[in-house]
C-alpha cells in the first residue's frame, strides 16, 4: 500500500472509530495511538517530462520499431502511462 492511501485510511478509520467512540460503541479511539505517516512523505512525487531534445533522440530510436507509430502518436498528444506503483 502507497504511503499517501495509508495516511488516507488512517484518516478514515480515526474518524470513524471517532464517531463510534462519541456513541459509546467503543471505548476509545485507538487510531489516536497510531502514527500515520506524515503529510510530507505521503506527497506524490513531482513528475519530470522529456525536453523536446530528449523527446527527439527517443522517436528517432524507436523510428524503425514496430509501435513507432504509437510512440509518436503518444508523444504528440501528451498521452503518457500511468506510472504509480
Amino acid at each position: 500500500m502507497s504511503v499517501r492511501a495509508v495516511r488516507c485510511l488512517h484518516t478514515i478509520i480515526g474518524k470513524a472509530l471517532g464517531d463510534a467512540e462519541r456513541n459509546c460503541l467503543v471505548v476509545v479511539n485507538v487510531a489516536r495511538r497510531a502514527s500515520p505517516p506524515t503529510a510530507s512523505a505521503a506527497r506524490a512525487p513531482e513528475s519530470r517530462v522529456w525536453t523536446p531534445a530528449e523527446l527527439a533522440v527517443f522517436l528517432a530510436a524507436v523510428d524503425d520499431h514496430q509501435l513507432a507509430t504509437l510512440f509518436r502518436v503518444a508523444a504528440m498528444t501528451g498521452v503518457a502511462p500511468d506510472n504509480r506503483p
